[in-house]
């Protein structure tokens, strides 16, 4: 199995809390000139997006994350869709069923904003990529781990509070002039 200790090695540090000093697709270009051809298309398939992930030929490693994201993911669904009249069942892909994320989604969902609640699903993730990493130092499941992380760090980063709450005054400034003008025509009066 090939070993990636220069790779590795020469990366600036990052953590969930500390952004990273490289790009996901600068790392994938750095791994481009140093992995086979048959390890590149390996590492080009960890992606936080699973919706066209198929488990064929994945590395063991991906299919666990994989059917981690899904479990997330099915588990929000099982949690959102009773407050919203729909039914889990329609939306659920096909998974091992309930593996102890239900504490992690409950506390998400818990939180008192979007961007709180998604800032504990992706630390969840985080913690679950540091479990995976474990016993892989230099290897092929490190450079996949490392990939994800970055990819992760990238959508943390692209959440942006000022935007949010501009958005939403724009919103509710709309809502305000909904309701001012109704009640001047007479139609929002009980």
């Amino acid at each position: 199995m090939a070993q990636y200790y220069y790779t590795i090695a020469t990366l600036p540090f990052f953590s969930y809390d500390v952004a990273s000093g490289i790009r996901s697709e600068d790392f994938l270009a750095r791994c481009a000139e140093d992995m086979s051809d048959a390890a590149y298309r390996s590492l080009r398939c960890a992606k936080l997006d699973i919706s066209d992930q198929e488990e064929g030929e994945l590395p063991a490693f991906l299919i666990s994350w994989y059917r981690f994201e899904q479990e997330l993911r099915n588990e929000l669904i099982r949690s959102r869709a009773p407050g919203l009249g729909m039914d889990a069942a329609t939306y659920l892909r096909p998974g091992e069923g309930p593996t102890g994320i239900e504490e992690i989604v409950r506390d998400a969902l818990g939180q008192p904003t979007p961007l709180q609640a998604e800032d504990v699903l992706n630390k969840a993730r985080w913690r679950k990529l540091e479990e995976m990493e474990v016993g892989h130092y230099f290897d092929l499941q490190r450079m996949m781990i490392i990939y994800l992380k970055l990819q992760l760090l990238e959508r943390k980063g692209a959440f942006r509070p000022e935007l949010g709450t501009e958005r939403f005054e724009e919103i509710y400034a709309d809502v305000r002039e909904a309701v001012a003008s109704a009640s001047s025509t007479g139609n929002g009066e009980s």
